[in-house]
């Protein structure tokens, strides 16, 4: 589970870099758990900055379906504006 925003913000924006630059879902190396690696995801579809990855509810957590993955207009805008 993350601790901080700040946790939860570099996942976010590790995987959409990584997806912007061809990964896909079970490519990507993140620092977390799965569980918080599908949070962080699912955040970035909420916000509109990922698309193609549907989720399904379940009662050990959430499911992610793959489909055409890429990264939206906000979300190049996130990462350019998160740029280290």
């Amino acid at each position: 589970m993350f601790k901080t925003v700040a946790e939860f913000d570099k996942t976010m924006y590790s995987a959409l870099c990584q997806i912007r630059d061809g990964s896909r879902l079970k490519e990507l190396k993140l620092d977390c758990s799965d569980s918080d690696a599908l949070h962080a995801i699912k955040e970035c579809v909420d916000r509109g900055y990922l698309e193609g990855v549907s989720f399904r509810v379940t009662a050990s957590g959430y499911i992610a379906s793959e489909g055409d993955l890429f990264v939206t207009y906000s979300g190049l805008q996130y990462l350019e504006a998160h740029k280290a």
